[in-house]
């Protein structure tokens, strides 16, 4: 708030040629607080005031050179110091011109001699008007601006009238002068009828005529404005025609008697605070409730309402305090009450949006509490704010939790430090000796040390930190001995404890400190407590004026201690200290642990590399016994689905041997897929599973499955349905062999479990994948396989992935290992997804799997070869010959029986030295080699044959197509992929696994060898496609079997319980042709070995048979 004091302080100039008037005016208006330059001629009093304009000057006449009228005469003439005022010293005796003094501008005149109050008072009023006059001149500068600003709106609204009048409707600044009983001496109206009833002369008017009655009011202020010599504001309201108009008054003394009311309309700001006042009613009552005080700042009158809640966070009473602003700053923190003010001003000058700070506030008790204040200013039409509202919280508990894990966080750090030194070693003398100079460190104390205790309570200090003022004690024997000794003392009483011994030599305990749950002794002053007089005897010579012992443990077993001493003086210890101390000796004894850890690891150390050596031995052992059961499981399988092969090629075989050999190949194959299984599971085991990505037609693949599985699902008359998404990729690259393998294993389980009604499966991609490699772009595969079966119980669903285990449901089919699922799940998580499940037990059952896929390349697919049967080798070629190494004479006769009758020259070897003697004689095109012989095995005769290569040793050449080098087949029994890579890297060109495919092997013999072969027709193929098989039901076969003849009935039902699958088949030759569908049906269970089935038939249909004894 502005004020105009009663005594201006101003800066005067005095021009005399007297010196003894220089002097008598110089000291009267300096002892009154003025600024006085004297200057004893005119010339020099001119550039004075050109150079430094004072507020007043006294310019006495009589001079010589330039007299006053000149000088005045010339200052009036310069812009720069025209309007100075200036009075006119002259003696009464002097020719004394006062209208031209006037004239010339001069404000007044002083005679000689001098009265002093004269001076003072003629000096301060004129000094007063000067600054009214300034005061005028910035209101009349900011009214010419204005008027400026009106003509130009004026030239612009020439068009119509009432524009003009609607601008002056919008100014409502007026300027009257009042004297002190009211009346108006000068009036600067824009809209009179905004202050009075039209048609009054307001000029020689009282302010009853135009204020009513708010007279008493006005007048109040009129006087007080004129008796304080200060500026008032007064707002007030009146009635004009049937409204209220608000205003805003700056009452101003203008002299004694006379004031400048300067008013402003203010209705509309009235219209806006009415509506907040309403808002602000709302807002009391919605935080009345609340913990958060309210404030209220009129920025012109620096009045500030407080809410009650307000004083009672301050601890004070509604209305104990002042509504002024300086209830707030007289109680703010010296400290926060610049930065507090900066942010409202930062508010006030529209740099944030809402004035927000945090700062302390004295309650009433004296304390400090932590506030958090928050407001926001109302601003008139210039955006001029002139009220701001806000509220307090006191967040003094916020404060505190802060400051709390602020010096948690710096304790938690400096621990952090000091266990990250004790870290770096695991020898106990390096951490000791680390521990104890970083805690006197941190914790700047005089000596830290540790204490360790023997079996009998006797010890030694075993590490010190001590500062260079002080004498080391460590090695001071007489002095350990005393720690434990007297009854008061506080060692004894720590160390003694029952939290934590068990020790037989411990049999009281006197401890009162661990049994309270204090695990540390803290003094801060020494002789302050009753110690005995040994335990002071101790002190005195470690010096210790106090201290901090708490107890390291190891192993739940007291170690020893760690003490921390000041000796300077008594200290008080903070619980942060406190707190350190104790994690640090908790430290150390894990520290304790970890040292008698290592020195038990290191010895342990030998006993384990034995193990592990050992244990390396088993699973050599396992791999070679893995590899051997592979081998001598493998090897009579070859045989004997080799020779189905060659047996099924002869022709003159009848339609009934073919269909035998058609079983004993069906399952060879069975057995080969369960011993697969088995070895593919030990893979697994061993973490030898491995991807192999390959181009290949998806379609194709499904295609495939699906004639392959077709006849299993016809001949239980079941629908087998294939699904495929409309943007499904023909191509894709993944690992064909175990995708196939998992969805013929779920498709399988699928049909095996169904009785009635379908098996399907639904495929389909999402391209919606994130393909940020333009270079392989991928997408996902959605694989869902869905049957109406038996489905799965909730309580046996965990158990479907588990190896070797089997539902009910499974074990009730009497097949399988249970192995299929669980190889499954592995070898989809290998691609990239996992198998679910979903099943109602008689509803079904829903498994499905997504893998993310690259899409393929078409042209990098192998186009699958034609199935035709390879009749022999082309005619015109030269002599193929082919060297067969196997020490099982078997193996050999396999071989022959297959690649003899095509055209090929063959010799045998039983063992790799014979090998390598007819390899040099004969020089074999092709060598099929056994790896695993006596005498010499494939894998030595290979590296040998190499060698003897490398060394120009078979200097024959062989054929054009082959070149100087022999081709070496691997023939190989072993799964592992390993053991391939050592027979590749042993010499071998490539390798067949036992038992093969006859189809395999010459093609693979066709590829290496560049031969060519006569093929039959893919027609002769007698293997009929699976969707030919016509599809019957359960109802059908049972209703076709009650019509056949009871006596071969009772033969079929017999065969059945037999599991005699040849007699079975046998028995449906029997069957007239119009039972062709029932024939076809049961030959497809008896083929897969599916009896039960067909006794379930019986038991359906034909109860009676089935109830023979």
């Amino acid at each position: 708030m502005n004020t105009l004091a009663e005594k201006v302080t101003a800066n005067i100039v005095i021009i005399d040629d007297d010196p003894n008037n220089l002097r008598l005016l110089t000291n009267l208006l300096a002892r009154h607080g003025y600024e006085v330059r004297p200057i004893a001629n005119g010339r020099l009093g001119l550039s004075a005031i050109a150079a430094e304009p004072p507020d007043l000057i006294l310019l006495d006449i009589m001079m010589p050179d330039l007299d006053g009228y000149e000088i005045c005469h010339q200052l009036k003439a310069n812009e720069k110091t025209r309007d100075i005022p200036v009075i006119f010293l002259s003696a009464l005796s002097e020719a004394f011109d006062k209208v031209k003094a006037f004239s010339i501008g001069g404000v007044d005149y002083i005679t000689k001699p001098f009265q002093a109050k004269e001076i003072l008072a003629r000096i301060q009023n004129h000094l007063k008007i000067f600054q009214l006059q300034k005061q005028l001149f910035t209101q009349n500068e900011a009214l010419q601006k204005e008027i400026y600003e009106r003509k130009l709106l004026e030239d612009k609204l020439q068009s119509s009238q009432q524009e003009i009048l609607a601008f002056f409707e919008a100014i409502t600044d007026v300027v009257l002068i009042l004297d002190r009983d009211g009346k108006t001496l000068k009036l600067a109206p824009t809209r009179p009828e905004r202050l009075y009833p039209p048609g009054i002369d307001i000029l020689t008017q009282t302010v009853e005529a135009f204020f009513g009655d708010l007279q008493s009011d006005v007048l109040h202020y009129i006087h007080e404005a004129l008796d304080t010599q200060s500026v008032l504001n007064y707002e007030y309201g009146l009635q004009i025609g049937d409204q209220t108009a608000w205003f805003s008054a700056r009452i101003v003394p203008c002299s004694e008697r006379t004031v400048a009311w300067v008013a402003r309309d203010i209705s509309d700001r009235k219209i806006v605070e009415e509506a907040l006042r309403e808002s602000e009613e709302r807002f009391e009552l919605a935080v009345s409730g609340t913990n958060d005080g309210i404030w209220d700042w009129d920025l012109e009158s620096d009045r500030v309402y407080y809410s009650p809640v307000w004083m009672k966070i301050l601890g004070y009473q509604e209305g104990e305090l002042p509504q002024h602003l300086t209830t707030w700053s007289d109680r703010i923190h010296p400290e926060d009450l610049n930065m507090a003010l900066a942010a409202i001003n930062d508010h006030f000058e529209g740099k944030t949006e809402i004035y927000e700070h945090t700062h302390r506030l004295q309650h009433k008790q004296g304390y400090w509490i932590w506030v958090q204040a928050k407001g926001r200013c109302l601003r008139d039409r210039d955006s001029h704010p002139y009220r701001i509202i806000g509220t307090i919280s006191d967040i003094t508990q916020k404060k505190a939790v802060e400051q709390a894990l602020k010096e948690s966080a710096e304790r938690e750090k400096a621990l952090s430090t000091v266990i990250q030194k004790m870290r770096q070693s695991l020898d106990i003398r390096t951490i000791f000796a680390a521990t104890t100079s970083e805690l006197r460190e941190l914790l700047e104390c005089d000596r830290v040390l540790v204490y360790q205790f023997n079996q009998d309570w006797s010890g030694q200090f075993v590490a010190e930190s001590v500062d260079k003022k002080w004498m080391t004690i460590l090695h001071h024997s007489p002095l350990c001995d005393r720690i434990v000794t007297g009854k008061n003392c506080p060692v004894r009483e720590l160390v003694t404890s029952d939290l934590f011994f068990e020790d037989t030599y411990l049999k009281e305990t006197q401890g009162a400190f661990y049994r309270q749950d204090l695990h540390y002794i803290a003094v801060s002053d020494v002789e302050a407590r009753n110690f005995d007089d040994c335990y002071l005897e101790l002190l005195d010579r470690l010096q210790a004026k106090a201290y901090i012992t708490v107890p390291i443990f190891s192993h739940n077993q007291l170690w020893g201690l760690l003490a921390i001493y000041q000796n300077a003086a008594p200290r008080e210890w903070t619980e942060s200290e406190i707190f350190i101390v104790m994690q640090i000796g908790n430290q150390l004894g894990i520290a304790l642990q970890q040292a008698e850890l290592l020195e038990r690891t290191q010895q342990q150390s030998e006993a384990l590399q034995k193990a592990v050596f050992a244990a390396d031995k088993a699973n050599q052992i396992k791999s070679e016994f893995l590899a051997s059961m592979s081998h001598e499981l493998r090897t009579p399988l070859n045989a004997i689905l080799g020779f189905a092969q060659v047996m099924s090629s002869d022709p003159s075989l009848s339609e009934e041997n073919q269909k035998s050999l058609s079983i004993i190949n069906r399952s060879g194959e069975h057995l080969l897929d369960l011993i697969n299984d088995i070895l593919e599971l030990s893979k697994i085991e061993a973490g030898r599973l491995s991807l192999n990505e390959e181009n290949f037609d998806l379609l194709q693949l499904t295609d495939n499955l699906e004639k392959m599985l077709q006849l299993k699902a016809a001949s239980k008359g079941l629908k087998l349905i294939f699904e495929y998404g409309d943007d499904l990729p023909k191509y894709i690259k993944s690992d064909e062999g175990k995708l196939r393998q998992v969805l013929l294993n779920l498709l399988g389980n699928a049909i095996k479990f169904t009785e009635v009604g379908h098996v399907s499966l639904r495929l389909r991609a999402d391209r919606s994948t994130d393909n940020t490699d333009r270079s392989s772009p991928s997408c996902r595969l959605y694989f869902e396989i869905e049957d109406t079966g038996l489905g799965i119980a909730p309580e046996e669903l965990h158990l479907l992935f588990e190896a070797f285990t089997q539902t009910e449901t499974g074990k009730k089919s009497h097949q399988g290992t249970g192995l299929g699922l669980p190889i499954s799940q592995k070898y989809v998580q290998l691609m990239g997804g996992n198998i679910t499940v979903k099943s109602t037990p008689g509803c079904g059952s829903l498994f499905a799997f997504d893998l993310p896929v690259t899409l393929g390349d078409a042209k990098a697919v192998t186009k699958a070869k034609p199935s035709a049967e390879i009749l022999g080798l082309s005619p015109n070629q030269p002599e193929c010959r082919i060297l067969i190494v196997d020490d099982i004479a078997e193996s050999r006769l396999l071989l022959v029986k297959m690649l003899k009758p095509l055209g090929f020259s063959l010799k045998e070897a039983d063992n790799g030295r014979e090998a390598l003697a007819v390899w040099h004689q004969w020089q074999p095109h092709l060598i099929l080699m056994d790896m695993g012989m006596p005498v010499m095995d494939g894998y030595e005769a290979t590296r040998a044959i190499r060698e003897q290569e490398a060394n120009g040793e078979n200097p024959e050449r062989r054929s054009p197509e082959t070149g100087d080098r022999t081709t070496i087949f691997a023939l190989t029994a072993s799964t592992f992929t390993e053991q391939r890579q050592v027979i590749l890297a042993a010499g071998c060109d490539d390798f067949v696994g036992k038992p093969f495919q006859k189809q395999y092997l010459l093609e693979k013999i066709q590829t290496y060898l560049g031969i060519k072969y006569d093929y039959g027709s893919e027609e002769a193929s007698p293997n009929r496609d699976a969707s030919d098989r016509p599809a019957v039901t359960a109802a059908q076969m049972g209703e076709w079997l009650v019509q056949m003849p009871s006596p071969w009935l009772q033969k079929l039902y017999e065969a059945s319980c037999e599991c005699n699958d040849l007699k079975v088949i046998e028995l449906l030759h029997d069957l007239p042709p119009e039972r062709e569908k029932l024939a076809i049906a049961l030959t497809g269970l008896a083929e897969n070995f599916e009896f039960h089935k067909i006794l379930d038939l019986f038991a359906s249909y034909l109860p009676e048979i089935g109830d023979r004894p």
